[in-house]
């Protein structure tokens, strides 16, 4: 029988408690008019919206990563290792961090562990869904090996058990990018494009 797919949702970073940052003072960044942005806000913004189109098209997922405070790596992949334990006979399982990047950039990125593995399939395939869906900014692509993704040892990357991808989604240091991501449109457009992606992997890779 064909497993169903099971996304562990993961928001980079931590929200606010109390009015408070709680990953402060990393992970956010003040303009020169005042604006601040705060990337653990960011991300869980876009996290929300999946999950309500997740419910709708019947995906199922579970989030290591409920509330505001901000988990530590160790914990979120133990959650999902866990998980992956519990699910694995009935389920094919994907690790998907949502993060905003910093640096001064601008566009999307979609990062795997190094070397080739099943991570590099579901990366290939988001990568596109971005492409597709913001043709007027970057993807900022390492295609050196073949494919859209980059590579590095990031700690959810190579401490989870299933497939694992992390994406950079705009920057949240670069002025241009933060009002994107701060308008409404552009959550359910990333939002949606994740869910494309999703439909697609399940078609072709299940």
């Amino acid at each position: 029988m064909k497993k169903r797919l099971l996304v562990i949702l993961d928001s980079g970073h931590g929200g606010m408690v109390n009015g408070q940052y709680t990953t402060a003072p990393s992970k956010m960044h003040e303009f020169g008019n005042g604006e601040i942005a705060y990337e653990g806000v960011i991300n869980r913004r876009v996290k929300s919206k999946l999950m309500e189109l997740l419910l709708q098209e019947g995906i199922a997922f579970k989030d290591v990563t409920e509330g505001n405070y901000d988990i530590s790596l160790f914990m979120r992949t133990t959650l999902a290792n866990n998980l992956y334990d519990f699910y694995r006979e009935t389920h094919e399982m994907l690790y998907l961090s949502i993060h905003s990047n910093a640096g001064g950039g601008s566009g999307f990125e979609v990062w795997t562990s190094p070397g080739q593995t099943m991570s590099d399939q579901y990366a290939e395939i988001w990568s596109q869904e971005l492409k597709k869906t913001f043709p007027g900014f970057p993807f900022r692509a390492h295609i050196a090996d073949g494919d859209l993704d980059k590579e590095e040892k990031f700690y959810v990357l190579v401490h989870t058990i299933m497939p694992a991808v992390l994406g950079e989604l705009l920057f949240f240091d670069n002025y241009k990018d933060y009002k994107v991501i701060q308008h409404p449109f552009y959550v359910d457009q990333v939002a949606q494009s994740i869910i494309n992606f999703l439909k697609r992997a399940q078609k072709e890779l299940l």
